[in-house]
């Protein structure tokens, strides 16, 4: 131990502060781990002397003097090498050039399948020419396997798991504990521009003017919605003469749908081309899964080049630094999600801007988390790094490499879970702490192709034992521990291998340290308030144990149910004392006042003016009237499809009256103009064009548009098909009610497509608590009527013309029996709503029940007695 007249002797390198208490490392609270941060910036350091008197070491930091007492020749040569590495310090600090711009490409769903990887498939030559200019770290992994988690934990440079940003998605965001703050305060507090175009996706309530500059001028919609949008960065001209520290989000895994979510799926990449792990089957829903996602990374590439291009066109290359990282591994089913390396193994490459001098194509081995990101972006900039941060500045000149990198899965959208791991050079560590449950639980992903084949080549024992344990609920092991460097893969378990018993302790140890000093909020239980939002939202795919006292909550409710029926008969106390909400009855509106005509409306209705979509700064409105007064929804970053957060949404009665105060400041936008005007591709055949109705039966045309009611002629069975609609506008009827614009389009006459008025509605259960939910969200516009909800309430304003594209394959039949489901998806006003949906059943309500499902048939336009109009309708059979 080394003596000093202060419990804590500070000593300044690079921004850094450490501790001379036994030379061990240290950061914030946790003195096991890592560095320690200080609150000054190095350019104002200036370490005065050194001097030794009587094998006291006294050294001068300022205008601070700190005495070291050294007990041994070796405490005296590290301090000498300290006090040396502190005057080089110094001195680079004095001739500090400019600070640099920051930028973060920051992709979703992606593994790191790219030429400067070692890929040899790979088509990545911009990505490979970041790498070239700059370090390519082998070894980065997320905090977390998932999108939410894993941004949550990199925009604060903590682990999500300190302080309860751990659950994907959190039902019930609150504001950051006191004294956090994100990256982007951080450098607007030290004179940035801030911008994140456009995904966050944060487990926590947070003001974005607070993060973002307002200056900022946002790119439009056909530039970037939640991902930038093909390859336009003319945006980015703005940032001439700025300091600035942003983000570009871009699609990755996710273009054109997830990886392996369709089969077959394009790609430049031949099925044969590629290699099959031995977690996967070797089957063709498998390869065609991995070319696409090689696809993905190909056409991610082609963006990347785009924007190195638009950074030197508006000369801002040269003072720039580029973090390239995704936030996660690919959608493959035992990636995303899950925290073998397929899961949290990502790409980290920064490149060097001209000004700075380092070395250029270099390579590192080390150990990297991803909150290592953003301790090192604030490095970069000069700019302190706070005690609550967590994460490294990996250029530091006393960053010492980590010895192991922690990794945590918690509840994934309904699926609840608690994994933590740990990994090292040579092995991956995985803590499973529910193994009553499988792997494989329900999920989002179920529909998906590579899950629907896993679960028809389990059902027909065509598994190997390795695939199957996947799905197995029964022998989940508690520990698991795989030796990397002979199985790169994480196949053979060797937690019960005696070999190996000194390392698994060893793992073990460290994560029992590592859950401790950090209070590890996973190991506490989410509450019963969340959890009933998820069973809500999830529609009964929520299977374990958590969720049984919703179950019984649903039980007790249907013998309430029973009670109250009995007291009809005899009134007693209890029945007298019942204070349940009764359902809302439908009353119908047949002589409800009803526009079809926009420019009548203009002059008829007072109030049409304030119908729409409204934005103002980083937030956006939609007002829909009912009766007398208008119902606002307020969202956060952007409307719904482009920008919106996620976060929850704020509503608003207010009266006609007040309703035009109520929107100063506020600018109207129609998106209706984008979403529309598609024409038909090669080998369509057009079936209403406004000439004539030659395609249809019972079809009538009402100034150049197909009423409702028609049905095609023709019969068909898989197909894409386009149409364009408008819905009446209804005011007098309430809020979701379904006689405003209630219509849908039926596949094959068989599976119905909501079409509804049902714009500015918010979808969360709790936005009706006090407003009665006629129409039931799995009725909305875009929704499978009965079956699913839509994604997102796309809906545009009524009297707006609107786009519907149905991709759809039939359901197949053997011998009259079905064999496979019809499988839907949608894209509602450019944004796709329902993706790869396997359907049941037919659809249908009343009394009849599902209509019958067949092998082909018509496409027809509803008729629900309202005057929805239809036009430029056209369809691709496949």
């Amino acid at each position: 131990m080394l003596d000093y007249h202060s419990c804590d002797v500070p000593c300044f390198v690079d921004s850094q502060r450490i501790s001379l208490d036994s030379f061990r490392i240290r950061t914030g609270r946790r003195d096991y781990l890592y560095v320690r941060r200080c609150g000054l910036d190095a350019r104002y350091l200036q370490l005065t002397a050194v001097a030794c008197i009587e094998f006291r070491f006294f050294l001068l930091v300022g205008e601070d003097l700190f005495l070291v007492k050294p007990m041994n020749t070796h405490h005296i040569i590290r301090i000498l090498l300290l006090a040396a590495v502190m005057f080089s310090s110094v001195c680079r600090a004095e001739v500090a050039t400019d600070r640099p711009n920051v930028l973060w490409i920051y992709v979703d769903d992606m593994s790191d399948w790219m030429g400067c990887y070692g890929d040899p498939i790979a088509q990545t030559p911009h990505i490979d020419s970041l790498a070239a200019e700059g370090v390519l770290f082998q070894n980065a992994f997320m905090p977390a396997p998932v999108c939410s988690t894993t941004r949550s934990a990199l925009i604060t440079g903590t682990m999500q798991t300190t302080y309860g940003l751990h659950q994907h998605r959190t039902m019930i965001r609150m504001p950051l504990a006191e004294g956090l703050r994100t990256v982007p305060e951080l450098f607007r507090e030290a004179g940035y521009l801030t911008f994140n175009e456009a995904k966050d996706d944060y487990n926590f309530k947070r003001d974005r003017d607070l993060m973002y500059s307002p200056e900022f001028q946002r790119p439009t919609r056909r530039q970037v919605v939640a991902h930038m949008v093909g390859r336009d960065v003319s945006w980015l001209k703005q940032l001439q003469g700025k300091r600035f520290f942003g983000q570009i989000q871009l699609k990755g895994g996710k273009i054109d749908g997830e990886t392996g979510s369709k089969f077959p799926a394009k790609s430049r990449v031949g099925d044969d081309q590629v290699a099959v792990p031995p977690q996967y089957p070797d089957h063709p829903v498998f390869r065609n899964a991995i070319a696409r996602h090689y696809e993905q990374v190909a056409e991610t590439d082609a963006q990347v080049g785009a924007i190195i291009e638009g950074l030197k066109e508006f000369g801002l290359w040269d003072d720039t630094v580029v973090f390239f990282f995704t936030d996660h591994g690919s959608p493959l089913p035992r990636a995303k999600q899950f925290l073998y390396d397929d899961g949290t193994k990502v790409p980290l490459i920064v490149r060097w801007p001209k000004n700075i001098q380092a070395a250029r194509g270099e390579s590192r081995s080390d150990l990297v988390s991803g909150i290592d990101i953003t301790a090192t972006s604030l490095g970069l900039a000069g700019i302190t790094i706070p005690d609550f941060m967590e994460g490294h500045d990996l250029f530091a000149d006393l960053y010492h490499s980590q010895k192991f990198v922690i990794s945590a899965r918690d509840r994934m959208g309904n699926a609840i879970d608690r994994m933590r791991t740990v990994r090292s050079q040579k092995f991956r560590y995985i803590r499973n702490y529910k193994t009553d449950r499988a792997l494989y639980q329900p999920q989002y992903r179920d529909n998906y192709a590579t899950f629907t084949i896993l679960r028809d080549l389990l059902a027909h024992g065509e598994l190997s034992p390795l695939q199957a344990s996947y799905h197995d609920a029964v022998n989940r092991p508690e520990e698991e521990l795989f030796n990397l460097e002979s199985d790169p893969h994480q196949t053979v378990n060797l937690a019960k291998d005696p070999e190996f018993a000194t390392v698994l302790t060893e793992h073990r140890e460290h994560l029992q340290q590592w859950e401790h000093a950090t209070d590890d909020k996973g190991r506490y239980p989410e509450s019963k308030a969340s959890l009933k939002l998820v069973f809500e939202e999830s529609k009964g795919t929520c299977v374990t144990a958590e969720y049984d006292f919703l179950k019984s909550e649903q039980t007790d409710a249907s013998d309430n149910a029973v009670e109250n029926q009995d007291a009809i008969a005899q009134p007693s106390r209890k029945a007298t004392d019942q204070v349940e909400k009764p359902k809302p009855k439908i009353v119908p509106y047949p002589d409800a006042a009803t526009w079809t005509d926009a420019g009548v409306a203009v002059k008829e209705f007072p109030g049409f003016a304030f119908i729409g979509e409204f934005v103002k700064d980083r937030q956006a409105l939609q007002a829909t009237p009912a009766g007398n007064q208008f119902y606002l929804s307020i969202y956060q970053g952007g409307l719904p499809g482009a920008g919106w957060d996620g976060d929850a949404v704020a509503h608003e009665w207010i009266e006609l009256s007040d309703l035009q105060n109520r929107l100063q400041g506020w600018t109207k936008v129609d998106r209706s103009k984008a979403a529309v005007g598609k024409q038909p591709p090669a080998g369509a055949i057009v079936l209403f064009d406004g000439s004539n109705t030659n395609a249809w039966k019972n079809a009538k045309i009402v100034n150049g548009t197909l009423q409702a009611g028609a049905a095609t002629k023709q019969n068909f069975r898989d197909f894409t098909l386009y149409l364009e609609y408008l819905v009446p506008l209804k005011p007098e009827p309430p809020i979701s009610h379904p006689h405003r614009g209630n219509s849908g389009v039926f596949a094959v006459g068989a599976y119905e497509v909501q079409i509804a008025d049902t714009f500015g509605l918010d979808p969360n259960p709790n936005a009706w608590k006090e407003v009665d939910l006629l129409k039931p969200v799995d009725t909305w516009s875009g929704s499978v009527y009965g079956i699913r909800a839509a994604d997102l309430n796309m809906c545009l304003p009524p009297l707006a013309w609107q786009s519907m594209e149905i991709e759809f394959k039939a359901a197949r039949f053997t011998g009259g029996s079905k064999v496979s489901n019809a499988v839907i998806s949608v894209i509602l006003n450019g944004v796709k709503i329902q993706d790869n949906i396997s359907l049941p059943e037919g659809t249908g309500g009343g009394p009849a029940g599902p209509r019958p499902e067949v092998a082909n048939g018509p496409i027809y336009l509803q008729n629900h007695g309202n005057p929805n109009r239809f036009r430029n309708v056209w369809i691709v059979p496949r």
